[in-house]
């Protein structure tokens, strides 16, 4: 879907979060959107007797936020002149703040991970909240050397012929028609790793592999006619789909998901494909869903 509501993007002055400015920027110039950019000062808890101090200690914090804020509308016009961007600095809850951003949001995006910062393998506690609770779609970037998240890389997403899965293919469609690269679609039909079979159990699923292939085309074409312009590669796979879409992430330039797979459990909003490449892709992450606009 294409993104009409506004981009949110939260930042904390931090090498994570400065790269997902860059990268909200460019996004809602894609989609012709403007971006609100979210600098959320923590409410100290247990602070005194009274207010003052408390009040006190987010005081001291002001100045530092608006500079944050600054940079972070200066990153932004950088990347995408011309851009209409709106900054504002809140106190509270960081998580409880950010989502409330979201309801009102086309995309929010978040960096992988704040000051607070850990290694590739693992999500900030802020982007795994939202990527699991947001009604609108997320998008989780990577630091990557230079910023360069747009260019002749292709779009990948992930089908698996649920309605979510049909959701991101729409979103990796429209992505890849307004970057003008190519989509790669990844059906994997089955979950179980190729590597516990042996050679003669592979050579016996040709049958299921060419029936994978035909459905594969069905989901697609409907896209396809909508999206005359966008070249699509299929990559029909027995494999696990978690570990062929981190491998396809690593020469993305933004991987499309599912909030949930074929065997999503209502009640969960993330499912277990979705949550592993997200901890892993070496690419922006992006998790297709309708609402708030979209």
């Amino acid at each position: 879907m294409r993104t009409s509501g506004p981009v949110i993007v939260g930042t904390d002055g931090s090498d994570h979060a400065e790269g997902a400015v860059r990268w909200a920027a460019d996004f809602a110039r894609l989609h012709g959107v403007p971006l609100q950019i979210v600098v959320v000062i923590p409410t100290p808890l247990g602070v005194g007797f009274t207010g003052r101090l408390l009040r006190n200690a987010v005081d001291s914090l002001d100045r530092p936020a608006q500079e944050v804020a600054d940079s972070a509308v200066a990153q932004a016009l950088e990347s995408a002149p011309g851009l209409e961007v709106a900054a504002e600095v809140r106190s509270g809850p960081v998580g409880h703040t950010m989502f409330e951003y979201a309801q009102g949001a086309g995309t929010i995006v978040v960096g992988e991970s704040g000051r607070g910062g850990v290694a590739r393998g693992l999500l900030g506690s802020l982007s795994s909240m939202l990527v699991r609770l947001a009604t609108c779609q997320v998008v989780v970037v990577r630091a990557r050397d230079g910023d360069l998240y747009r260019d002749a890389r292709p779009v990948v997403v992930g089908v698996d012929g649920s309605e979510n899965g049909a959701t991101a293919v729409e979103a990796a469609f429209i992505e890849a028609s307004l970057r003008k690269v190519p989509l790669v679609a990844v059906h994997s039909w089955s979950d179980v790793p190729l590597s516990v079979f042996s050679a003669a159990d592979v050579t016996s699923w040709y049958d299921e592999t060419s029936i994978a292939q035909a459905v594969l085309g069905e989901r697609l074409a409907g896209f396809g006619a909508d999206f005359p312009d966008v070249e699509v590669q299929r990559v029909v796979v027995q494999d696990s789909p978690q570990e062929v879409l981190i491998q396809w992430g690593e020469i993305a330039q933004l991987l499309v998901l599912g909030a949930r797979g074929r065997g999503g459990v209502p009640g969960l909003q993330l499912g277990a494909t979705a949550a592993r490449v997200l901890r892993n892709a070496a690419c922006p992450v992006l998790i297709g869903r309708r609402g708030n606009g979209a």
